[in-house]
């Protein structure tokens, strides 16, 4: 007995990497017919398109330059903004040691989030560390996989907190050490 091969299977597995290959070179062809096709599929949940949709959008951040990124960013907040699970604010916030401005928006519990406006000439690292710095008051916040609250919260109470979060070392220095002092962990 022999087995027939399967019209539907490919010859050979693609890795994921060059799934998303495939599917970036698919939607940047001339062939609108194509692209239509991919698009499909790139809105479909089955398989592997979820990740690939991910490793597109990925990309995409990845090559966008400052103005991009903050796109990038309203797309999420105004998503966010039309669920009414957060609110614009009107004024906005200018961080006194950089002069860069942000957006505001509180959510339902009070917390603010803030994204940066992008200026002329700003780099992709000078976008993300704006995007990614911390102010007194912030909170940092873990997340689980599969779950879309908190797993644990922690409030940037005093400057020294935020100033170690913004350098790199409050995971280290103040997580860890809270984890050692706190009870379940004896």
């Amino acid at each position: 007995m022999t087995k027939k091969a399967d019209k539907n299977k490919p010859d050979k597995e693609y890795s994921l990497k060059e799934l998303i290959d495939f599917t970036q070179h698919a939607l940047i062809s001339e062939d609108k017919n194509l692209q239509k096709k991919v698009w499909k599929y790139i809105n479909c949940n089955e398989g592997m398109w979820p990740w690939i949709r991910a490793g597109i959008l990925v990309r995409a951040y990845e090559a966008a330059d400052a103005k991009g990124r903050e796109e990038f960013c309203m797309i999420n907040i105004q998503s966010l903004v039309e669920y009414k699970a957060l609110k614009p604010l009107k004024k906005t916030f200018t961080d006194k040691e950089t002069g860069i401005e942000y957006r505001q928006f509180k959510y339902k519990n009070g917390r603010i989030e803030r994204i940066p406006m992008a200026t002329e000439g700003m780099c992709k690292l000078a976008y993300d560390t704006a995007l990614n710095k911390k102010f007194l008051g912030d909170y940092v916040t873990f997340h689980s996989s599969g779950q879309s609250e908190p797993v644990e919260e922690y409030i940037l109470d005093t400057q020294e907190k935020v100033d170690d979060y913004n350098a790199g070392k409050w995971f280290k220095k103040w997580y860890i050490k809270d984890k050692e002092q706190s009870p379940s962990s004896k």
